[in-house]
């Protein structure tokens, strides 16, 4: 799976950087996430506002940039099979969902882009649409290898895939997002789909 290269802003230092992603690390597991704020975030990576300012527009920008650092643009392999292929992206959500940072970013990077519209669009662009363009990329393999029918609609098909655990991920008192979770979404995606059910397959 291949994460972005491509990073906001302008040319980095490395050090900063990383004291930055440390200090967001840190300060989502210890602080109420409304009070989460620049000052806080450069006092405890040890820099400034102006080089913070200098790598990112605004705190959405940030955010983004530590998605783009932890999680794929695209979500895809081509395993050979569809089962295979829808497997590997269903499990690469469960485990963006489950990662240590995720219920601290997901609501703070939601947040910004209500906020901001420049922050979602980067959010759109630079993730949801990538990994969105590579799962159709993916479902149109299945259908060149004669697993499945073309697809009337493929854009519903990739909500199917993304939105059972998104759901979860954002609603307070939800069941866990797991293991057993990610096969049922898979199953009903495939049965949607007409195709075949093989509870082997392991890619």
């Amino acid at each position: 799976m291949k994460k972005s290269s491509q990073l906001l802003g302008r040319p980095r230092v490395a050090e900063i950087d990383q004291n930055l992603e440390r200090a967001f690390e840190e300060l989502i597991n210890e602080i109420p996430l409304r009070e989460f704020s620049v000052q806080k975030l450069i006092s405890r990576a040890g820099t400034t506002r102006d080089a913070f300012y200098r790598r990112y527009a605004s705190l959405g920008h940030f955010f983004i940039e530590v998605i783009l650092i932890h999680f794929a643009t695209d979500p895809t392999e081509d395993t050979g099979s569809l089962h295979g292929d829808l497997t590997v992206i269903l499990r690469a959500q469960r485990e963006m969902y489950t990662h240590p940072l995720a219920k601290g970013l997901i609501p703070l990077v939601l947040e910004a882009s209500f906020r901001d519209p420049v922050t979602a669009e980067a959010l759109s662009t630079r993730f949801i649409q990538q990994q969105r363009t590579a799962v159709i990329e993916m479902l149109e393999r299945a259908v060149q290898r004669g697993e499945i029918e073309p697809i009337a609609d493929v854009h519903f098909v990739v909500d199917q895939l993304y939105s059972p655990m998104l759901f979860r991920a954002v609603l307070p008192g939800m069941q866990a997002i797991d293991e057993a979770y990610e096969q049922t979404i898979l199953i009903a995606v495939l049965e949607s789909l007409g195709a075949p059910i093989n509870t082997q397959a392991a890619p």
